[in-house]
């Protein structure tokens, strides 16, 4: 029975506002068609991170209780004091990473550009520093997503459809006049508000007691059509079911006929009942590129010719045979949305198209008509369309670096897209994710997250691939798979992060795409002749003379890469235990002795899941009851080693097997600890990927100098300039200018480390006066023609900020009053410590290189020594009157966001970023001598990693650069 959404008359606010509000949680709550390239288990550590914020305010908002989490935000209802109007209220999780940040901001700027009838309004977008919150205010709508709607109803027809879409593709048409391409249209992301009769822009429908207005939201993965950089390192983005093929094979130029696709995709979801392809995320974004696009029969019989055009107009593989604007596809939606109502529509031809078997959905035994074709010149043929649930939550992806594919794909859904990728290559039907051991079946398959909890018990392979799907019939084939092309640094550390995280099923995709770059390795593992962990035993761990191990040395060796793998199937189990899966846990436990088989904890369990697998009807709940002891005893155990993480999965599988009270209450206290554990290891500098040189100025023997060290071997240090301080290296020459503290010619000057120079040599005095650049390093332009720098060379006791060309062809000019200038990274802007014309409102400013367009960045007046990320995007700096010493922080030029880097009662600053952007090296006299220091660019615990030659006593009249 379907049970009619309440009336808007009065606006209840417990009535359907939570679910309406999910529209503003980034993947809060997935529609099941809907795979999350993230997964749905969030980290409920971080979730926590705002819970607190119900019963407070923010800004003039009062917020009530909290609707939804994501990944990186959480949305609440709120009121506005002012207005008495409810609202709702995303805020950005404290300490969300700077990808976070950026994607926060720029869903504020696209949102609040658009206005439109069928768009979610945006009311507002502010930030409290001082607490480190960005929020954005929304409307809060009333009613349920059309995927709620659909899980109630399952089909609408091509009327109700087509009434719902055409608003939609009205708002898409809009969006991408505005230069805006959505990238994530989907059944969760329209909205259904509810609203009074009469009310402009609605709707009416069968399906409603009362009108609504369909409400495109969410464009948080929103692209501007001329800022790339906005969503640049290749991350493709986007809900696999409902993805185009352009963005599965993440095509760097992404138009608004990515958004027609997802729309065509949507409306093909609203009258089959189901999306166009289903199955595991893999073999979802290989179909949207290659696989031929089935409708079955039944919903032909049932549709108008219209409706099968605009399917076929909307879905086709190549943007250009697309519809070329949404408002074409509006228009068609509504012709057809008329002709049925007036009785008018054709049926669609029965013989329009060859028939074949169709493509597993609601009845998997139906016959099909191809909507549309593979593509002409595609010789792989489909992979099978439905495959084993996942094997293992999800959980938070961390953004891929670059990876410079033989294809054009890169890297985009965390490590998952280049699994994709190598599927896209590779795979030709000859096999399938359920006919593969629960490690293969993970590793090939990439199975999706969504059944997180609740699975029966039972092996993975139970739920069998569909018989009969397209390219079954090269399963006899000896595939010889060619090696996949990657950054093996970037796979590497993805690797490790995702080890670090305990996101098990990532960890070992990586590695399992690391261990394919061993021919014989990857022959077999695509033969399907061995288990992952059996092949890697027998053709690499007990062949240490393998070329794997010497090509990978700079990365890991032999007993790294076991350990982890080890601690990945371990890991696997127990969260299939916690799923009370033993037959996948055993599977995994297996998986883990057959790497490290001297591991009694692992045998005993495996051994107790065994049991509990072999037991009866009768035995079955004393088994079980003492595999969930092994697991508290065992959870106990590595408590007293502090080892928080562990424990916290050996009680989840507790749990997960028989529910307990207390078990539980220690879970949590375990799992507070582990988040903590993990926290700070996410915060510690991994000292061995530290690249570049640093160059310092220190004093020795009361004599200024400039030395140089390697961030990787910080060990020694080699004399540059004798008699200099405040160094900066130019971007793109070997010249370094500084301050030049001899004393018959003191001023700013160059050196040159590239034309063997001594160290007491000199190639240019930029200019005449002894005062200039001396207090702060100079800032270097882009194209490394011009310098910035600040003097008190007027006599006044005043600091200016000068400019002046590096071939020092011309006097400098002044810029404005201030002083610690630093110059943006590729930009005409320049960072400094001054004041408006008043002379009041101290703090970071920018402005131009001609000294226009001046405008505060932040407003303490001892935050002083800018420095720029590579991206330029952050500007980092040292402040002394935040927090009552001096500490580092960086201030975010979206939104001005200020997050603190350092904490320690000890001086920190004069701080530089690493050039790769994820690290801040600088100075401190952190136990009592002054040495240089890293952390990382969020945040956490610094680690010492070089005791400087000579002393820093004067610290401030001494330079930190770090260059490649």
């Amino acid at each position: 029975m379907t049970v009619p959404p309440p009336s808007p008359q009065p606006p209840d606010p417990s009535d359907a506002d939570a679910r309406a509000a999910r529209h503003a949680a980034d993947d809060a709550a997935a529609d099941p068609d809907e795979s999350d390239l993230g997964g749905q288990e969030r980290l409920a550590r971080g979730n926590q991170a705002t819970a607190h914020l119900s019963g407070q305010h923010i800004s003039h908002f009062h917020v009530q209780e909290r609707l939804g989490t994501g990944a990186m935000s959480s949305v609440y209802r709120a009121v506005n004091t002012e207005t008495g109007a409810l609202v709702a209220l995303k805020v950005l999780m404290p300490g969300a990473d700077p990808v976070a940040r950026s994607r926060f901001r720029q869903e504020a700027r696209t949102a609040m550009q658009l206005r439109h009838p069928h768009i979610v309004r945006t009311h507002e977008v502010g930030e409290l520093p001082d607490r480190g919150i960005s929020y954005i205010a929304m409307e809060l709508v009333q009613g349920e997503s059309l995927s709620e709607l659909l899980e109630r109803r399952q089909r609408l027809s091509a009327a109700d459809a087509c009434r719902i879409l055409e608003p939609i593709a009205r708002a898409l048409d809009y969006a991408h006049g505005q230069g805006i391409v959505h990238r994530d249209v989907k059944p969760s992301n329209i909205l259904l508000q509810r609203v009074a009769p009469g009310t402009p822009n609605a709707v009416t429908s069968p399906l409603f007691d009362e009108p609504m207005i369909p409400l495109l939201s969410d464009f948080g993965i929103a692209r501007a059509l001329d800022a790339p950089e906005l969503t640049s390192a290749g991350r493709t983005v986007g809900t696999p079911a409902y993805m185009a093929p352009e963005q599965c094979e993440g095509a760097w130029e992404i138009d608004g006929r990515a958004d027609i696709y997802a729309l065509g995709a949507v409306y093909y979801r609203c009258l089959v009942g189901r999306p166009p392809f289903t199955g595991t995320t893999t073999q979802i974004l290989y179909a949207h590129v290659y696989s031929p696009l089935m409708l079955p029969d039944d919903v032909m019989a049932a549709l108008p010719a219209q409706a099968v055009e605009t399917l076929r107009a909307s879905l086709a593989k190549a943007p250009e045979q697309r519809y070329q604007t949404a408002a074409v596809m509006a228009d068609a939606l509504a012709t057809t949305a008329a002709l049925l109502d007036a009785g008018d529509a054709a049926p669609a031809p029965g013989d329009a198209t060859m028939t074949m078997t169709s493509l597993p959905a609601t009845d998997r035994t139906s016959s099909a008509t191809m909507l549309v074709p593979a593509p002409a010149t595609q010789s792989a043929t489909a992979l099978p369309a439905t495959a084993a649930p996942a094997l293992a939550p999800r959980r938070r992806r961390r953004v891929i670096q670059p990876v410079a594919l033989a294809v054009s794909v890169v890297a985009s859904i965390g490590l998952l897209a280049i699994i994709v990728v190598v599927a896209l290559q590779l795979l030709r039907g000859n096999g399938s994710a359920a006919d593969l051991p629960p490690v293969e079946a993970t590793a090939r398959a990439v199975a999706t997250a969504d059944s997180a909890g609740g699975a029966p018990d039972g092996p993975a392979e139970d739920a069998a691939v569909t018989p009969g799907a397209p390219g079954n019939d090269a399963q006899d084939e000896d595939l010889s798979a060619p090696i996949p092309v990657f950054d093996i640094e970037s796979v590497w550390r993805d690797a490790q992060f995702f080890y670090a995280e305990r996101d098990w099923a990532n960890a070992l995709e990586a590695l399992t795409l690391i261990l394919r770059r061993d021919i014989d390795f990857n022959n077999r593992f695509f033969r399907n002749e061995g288990t992952l962990s059996q092949l890697y035993v027998d053709l690499l761990r007990d062949n240490p003379d393998a070329p794997f191990w010497d090509e990978h040395a700079d990365y890991f060796d032999e007993p790294q890469f076991n350990r982890m793998l080890a601690d990945i199937f371990v890991g696997l189990a127990l969260g299939e235990n916690a799923l009370n899966r033993p037959n996948q846990a055993k599977g995994f436990f297996d998986e883990a002795l057959t790497i490290a088989p001297d591991a009694p904890m692992v045998q005993e369990l495996a051994d107790a899941t065994q049991a509990l697998i072999d037991s009866t009807l009768t035995t079955r709940p004393e088994r079980r009851a003492d595999l969930q002891q092994l697991h508290i005893q065992f959870a106990t155990t590595l408590a007293d080693e502090e080892r928080f993480c562990d424990a916290a999965d050996q009680l989840q599988a507790a749990v997960g097997l028989q529910p307990d009270t207390a078990v539980s209450e220690d879970l949590i206290a375990y799992q507070d600890e582990c988040a903590q554990e993990i926290a700070t290891e996410a915060g510690r500098v991994e000292l061995g990927t530290l690249e570049g040189t640093f160059i310092y100025s220190t004093n020795v023997d009361n004599r200024y100098r400039i030395y140089a060290s390697l961030a990787a071997d910080p060990t020694g240090a080699t004399l540059l300039i004798e008699n200099g301080s405040q160094p900066s290296v130019s971007p793109v020459a070997s010249r370094i200018a500084f301050y030049n503290t001899q004393a018959d010619d003191l001023g700013l000057s160059a050196f040159d480390v590239g034309i063997g120079l001594r160290p007491t040599d000199r190639v240019l005095r930029y200019t005449g006066f002894a005062e200039d650049g001396l207090d702060s390093p100079a800032g270097w332009s882009p194209n490394g023609d011009r310098l910035v720098f600040s003097s008190r060379r007027e006599g006044d006791r005043r600091d200016r900020v000068y400019v002046v060309n590096a071939d020092g062809s011309r006097n400098a000019d002044t810029l404005a009053f201030g002083k610690d200038p630093a110059w943006h990274p590729s930009a005409d802007t320049i960072v400094y410590n001054g004041v408006d014309l008043s002379g009041n409102r101290p703090g970071l400013w920018l402005m131009r290189s001609d000294g226009t367009n001046t405008r505060p960045l932040t407003d303490v007046a001892t935050d002083i020594r800018p420095t720029w990320t590579p991206d330029g995007e952050s500007v980092v700096f040292m402040s002394s009157a935040r927090d009552g010493n001096w500490e580092v922080y960086r201030v975010d030029l979206g939104d001005g966001a200020v997050t603190r880097l350092t904490d320690d009662p000890a001086q920190d600053g004069i701080p530089v970023v690493s050039p790769d952007g994820r690290n801040v090296a600088f100075f401190s006299d952190r136990g009592g001598s002054w040495a240089l220091w890293v952390v990382s660019i969020n945040g956490g615990d610094a680690q010492r990693i070089l005791t400087p030659e000579g002393s820093l006593e004067r610290w401030l009249e001494h330079g930190l650069d770090w260059v490649d």
